[in-house]
């Protein structure tokens, strides 16, 4: 589905949004316009997101201009072998240029693309650090090159809950190559009431493929903001690793990862 018409645009559903049979769903958000929004197309659910066993939900980020969904619904749920796959939907890699995105690499040298970390390089310029560790709202960019990789995109919530046993991922899971620097990680942004799992959360950068002129992407951003936090959080499962190399100056740097508290909504009475 393609989200081309007014930016930003909005995709209303009066009750659940559900991905099941061994589905995919593909959404490609229209072009953000910072003079508004900061997403490029509302996924406005009236009651709940669920994403089934052996299914995608897959959020493209505008490939040029990084517009990119916002999904809001009342309880957001992923189960066990469900994904929420973002990989490789961020900002386009460069033709025979600079990576697409603030934190691009650099064509001439085929760097890699940067986001929470910055890019590998092999010589010069390499992928910046861009955009908020608190608050995502950015995909990740594209290597340069001949044909760079692409970023990872976007994986943006608000919901009353998150409930996550299967996969949110929103990495470059491409390698280097010939010329092609690896893109970022990309963002995942959850806000809600609360949050409860032991699911998977990446945001990595791509790799560099040994003995290519290209270089590794750095890693995206993660930020879980929450009020009620019953999530199983472990390293091995919550990763912003920066792209591998087995050359020092090729490794894309690690990003960032926000694990943080929301006030409860309420009154306060204070009593002198």
């Amino acid at each position: 589905l393609f989200m081309d018409g007014a930016s930003p645009s909005t995709l209303t559903v009066g009750r659940d949004l559900i991905v099941t049979n061994q589905s995919a769903l593909n959404l490609h958000s229209a072009p953000t316009n910072s003079a508004a929004a900061t997403y490029g197309t509302l996924v406005s659910v009236g009651r709940d997101i669920c994403v089934y066993s052996n299914c995608y939900l897959k959020p493209w980020s505008h490939s040029t201009n990084g517009g990119s969904i916002l999904f809001r619904c009342k309880a957001f749920l992923v189960v066990t072998g469900g994904v929420v796959d973002a990989n490789y939907t961020g900002f386009a890699g460069g033709v025979a240029a600079n990576g697409f995105g603030p934190g691009g690499g650099q064509g001439t040298l085929y760097a890699g693309g940067g986001y929470g970390g910055a890019g590998g390089y092999a010589a010069g310029n390499y992928g910046k650090t861009y955009g908020s560790s608190n608050a995502p709202v950015d995909p990740g960019s594209g290597g340069g090159g001949g044909t760079g990789q692409r970023g990872g995109g976007l994986i943006r919530v608000e919901a009353n809950r998150v409930t996550l046993y299967g996969t949110l991922t929103a990495s470059d899971t491409a390698w280097s190559g010939h010329m092609v620097g690896s893109g970022s990680g990309g963002g995942i942004y959850l806000r809600c009431r609360s949050i409860e799992g032991n699911g998977v959360l990446r945001a990595n950068g791509g790799n560099h493929f040994n003995g290519s002129s290209g270089s590794a992407g750095g890693g995206g951003r993660i930020a879980v903001w929450s009020s009620y936090d019953d999530f199983l959080f472990d390293t091995n499962r919550v990763t912003v690793k920066g792209g591998d190399s087995p050359e020092a100056a090729r490794w894309g740097q690690p990003g960032t990862i926000v694990w943080a508290r929301l006030p409860w909504p309420g009154t306060v009475i204070q009593l002198r």
